[in-house]
């Protein structure tokens, strides 16, 4: 007899909706997959009265959550160790960036991320937490000829603040060290773009730290990773002024300010499903992500709308993405501007991109696929 799996997924309050958008795509693969699924909402005032009350009238099998929301921290009458059950961590940035977060009570935890080089530096530091590599996904949409879209350029992302102030001012406040340090980090990670962060860090200041102590280097990733974050969106906005992008997010009132007469369009913010539609009628979408950062949402939502995802080189994607899918952007050259102006101009070369850009996401990164996976591995 099939013995029906029932789970509980975790809601919480995440900017413009995006990781519960995943989420619900991910619950619907797994009803897909006849799993009975449930659903509690972490911001409720009742949040946890209406937790165990589903827990009691359903016997869920596993529980699953993205970026740690529903973890019981609590090392004594932890709930899901008296329940026995597997709870799933669904990572979406580095891991290291949720420290606190790592090493938890809960006996039967499986940890996923979307970063593989993430990957590469736990399995080193701490095997024992058998972290799993797991892409991001999206689902097939429908598909619009690209002479239908009637935007051509759409750069979702949220803005920040000036990455030359970052590293001039900002990092300044923290002492001569520290910022030597800082600096001395991105120096060495720029020259090898697509390598864990952790290696860098290791490279300039191992000497004086425990490379292995992850509360160690938590200071130094998350300084230098809000940097480069920040540099690949400046410079690739910087590099397309003059085109007919479209930026949706907050906080670019600084690049506003700084970068004059760019001929963008800045809608601010918008919900996450409303970004999806924008996607859909778009020819070509912008996405900005380091190295080392492994997949990211927007190339498979760009995928399954039928957009040509523009994007920054990760050492995963280089290697996965089949050729004549996406446009690679070069982390260091400044010719982006050309690479897409001639996509805009020869229009035609962009459908037969986009049906195999469409055919990989349906063969492999589907939210179903991502479901499966988790299933085996509980």
């Amino acid at each position: 007899m099939t013995v029906v799996k029932k789970l509980i997924l975790f809601v919480g309050q995440t900017e413009n909706d995006n990781v519960n958008r995943m989420l619900f795509g991910l619950q619907r693969a797994f009803e897909q997959l006849g799993v009975v699924t449930s659903k509690i909402d972490t911001t409720a005032a009742d949040y946890r009265e209406k937790l165990i009350k589903t827990i009691d009238k359903d016997d869920p099998s596993f529980f699953l959550a993205m970026t740690g929301i529903g973890l019981d921290l609590r090392e004594e009458e932890n709930l899901f160790n008296q329940l026995g059950k597997t709870f799933v961590s669904i990572y979406l940035d580095p891991i290291i960036l949720y420290a606190e977060q790592i090493r938890t009570p809960i006996v039967k935890r499986v940890i996923t991320s979307t970063s593989d080089c993430d990957i590469e530096y736990w399995s080193n530091i701490a095997p024992d937490l058998d972290i799993k590599f797991l892409p991001h996904a999206s689902e097939p949409l429908e598909q619009k000829r690209n002479t239908d879209r009637y935007i051509d350029i759409v750069f979702p992302a949220t803005g920040c603040e000036s990455p030359e102030d970052i590293r001039k001012i900002e990092w300044r406040l923290h002492g001569p060290q520290v910022e030597a340090a800082l600096n001395n980090i991105v120096d060495e990670h720029l020259q090898k773009p697509l390598e864990p962060l952790t290696n860098s860090i290791e490279t300039v200041i191992g000497g004086d730290i425990d490379i292995t102590d992850y509360f160690a280097i938590y200071p130094y990733f998350v300084s230098v990773d809000r940097y480069l974050r920040c540099r690949e969106r400046w410079r690739l906005l910087s590099e397309l002024v003059g085109l007919p992008v479209t930026v949706v997010g907050s906080g670019w009132e600084s690049f506003q300010k700084k970068v004059r007469d760019t001929g963008f369009r800045f809608l601010g913010p918008r919900i996450a499903y409303d970004v999806q539609e924008m996607i859909q009628q778009s020819k070509i979408v912008l996405n900005t992500c380091t190295g080392y950062h492994g997949s990211h949402e927007r190339i498979f939502d760009s995928l399954a709308g039928g957009a040509i995802p523009a994007t920054r080189e990760t050492r995963w994607l280089k290697h996965a993405v089949p050729r004549d899918t996406i446009l690679f952007l070069d982390q260091e050259s400044n010719d982006s501007a050309d690479f897409i102006k001639y996509l805009l101009e020869n229009p035609k070369k962009m459908d037969p991109m986009a049906e195999i850009g469409a055919a990989w996401l349906e063969n492999h990164h589907t939210w179903r696929q991502r479901a499966d996976a988790i299933l085996n591995l509980i």
